[in-house]
């Protein structure tokens, strides 16, 4: 079932209100959840005559939420895709 502005429509909001237990749907999930890019930095150090060291700095692309992290979310969470939106992770309100 999805919610918008009130009215219910599958084509809008789609919940992922379980964990996924098979590798392959955990994979599709994160891919669809997306990436993000942070920046990695490395250092490395020469020994010898000269002692030098260096720093480099890189883009890194990881997956929002890895597959492995997405097999062991608690059952009081969930995930939200929304169409031309970002997904959001949720925790479920039981009332």
């Amino acid at each position: 079932m999805a919610v918008r502005h009130g009215r219910r429509s599958s084509q809008f909001c789609r919940p992922y209100d379980f964990c996924p237990r098979e590798q392959n749907d955990a994979e599709e999930l994160s891919k669809l959840i997306g990436f993000y890019t942070y920046k990695a930095k490395g250092t490395s150090r020469s020994r010898g005559k000269s002692n030098s060291s260096g720093v480099s700095i890189s883009d890194q692309k990881r997956a929002v939420m890895n597959p492995d992290e997405l097999k062991v979310m608690p059952n009081s969470d969930c995930i939200i895709s929304m169409a031309g939106d970002v997904c959001y992770l949720c925790r479920k309100d039981y009332l």
